[in-house]
């Protein structure tokens, strides 16, 4: 029921692109996110986010295959939460990031 439900939300979240991703300190990055339209146009302004996620973290790994092969994730941020959650749409991977920039 969890994957159903997630791809159901899916239709409706927002989604982008990782553009850039880049090691700031030994557990924290820079990401941006490009919003992309249903048709797959650039759509608002880049996002841009400090994330804990070390280069040695399976994370990296994830982060870097999107954004390489210019996959389009569905992004959900929470309401009061430092919580970033990545989906890609594609292959389904979820990821879960916690955002250092929250609240700023």
């Amino acid at each position: 029921m969890g994957v159903r439900a997630d791809l159901e939300r899916m239709r409706d979240a927002p989604r982008a692109t990782v553009v850039e991703l880049r090691a700031t300190g030994d557990r924290t990055a820079r990401l941006v996110l490009r919003p992309v339209t249903v048709n797959g146009t650039s759509g608002d302004a880049d996002l841009e986010f400090t994330v804990e996620v070390g280069v040695s973290d399976p994370g990296w790994d994830m982060l870097r295959g999107w954004r390489d092969e210019g996959s389009v994730l569905a992004v959900v941020m929470p309401p009061e939460s430092s919580l970033l959650r990545l989906r890609g749409l594609d292959d389904l991977q979820p990821l879960t990031l916690r955002r250092l920039d929250a609240g700023r």
